[in-house]
């Protein structure tokens, strides 16, 4: 018989003549195991090989949604901490900046308080040139005790026990104004008609 035969024989699969154990009787080298054997081991094979891959697939799949979540939980929990900072510092910033306004405020009306005072003291003893450049001439009206008008050379002021408005006359009288004396405590004449010493 030729190789070609004996190869034939071989792979030839005889349902009827396969044994128990899935061999088929050869006329060469003995007993050969069936092609239907062969690929039914095969499927065997494979399909446990599916099966722990699906296995693994499946574990891995649930090990990384287990990850993904993890992150998830900690980026949502460093999202929390970070909008909790960010809170806190608007928080601090809104309050460090009602406690600036407020101080701006008290700073503010502290300033215009001292303008007051200022303009209030200016108002009662600095003394205040009246007329055309505090020449003295006819006619002006003394309407302050802290005004004052030059005549010859010398300053002159309402006394405190002249009634106001006092008009002038052509040269000072002195028994209604006196000269400006060197400014101390008693001797300066403020609107009210008092001294510097009686306030």
């Amino acid at each position: 018989m030729s190789k070609i035969t004996d190869a034939e024989a071989n792979a030839t699969s005889l349902d009827g003549l396969v044994n128990d154990n899935a061999l088929v009787p050869t006329l060469r080298n003995g007993p050969k195991p069936s092609y239907q054997y062969l690929v039914d081991g095969w499927n065997t094979e494979f399909n446990t090989l599916i099966d722990n891959l699906d296995t693994q697939g499946d574990a891995a799949i649930v090990a990384i949604n287990e990850d993904v979540a993890t992150v998830d939980t900690l980026k949502n929990s460093a999202t929390s901490l970070i909008n909790s900072d960010v809170t806190t510092v608007d928080n601090a910033v809104t309050v460090a900046l009602s406690s600036i306004n407020a101080s701006k405020v008290t700073v503010d009306n502290a300033a215009a308080d001292v303008d007051a005072t200022i303009a209030e003291l200016d108002s009662k003893y600095k003394l205040t040139a009246i007329g055309v450049d505090g020449a003295w001439q006819s006619g002006i009206d003394f309407t302050a005790y802290n005004q004052y008008l030059v005549f010859s050379g010398t300053a002159y002021q309402p006394k405190p026990e002249t009634s106001l408005p006092y008009t002038t006359g052509a040269t000072p009288d002195l028994d209604d104004v006196q000269p400006v004396a060197p400014n101390t405590a008693d001797n300066i004449f403020v609107a009210n008609g008092g001294t510097v010493q009686d306030q």
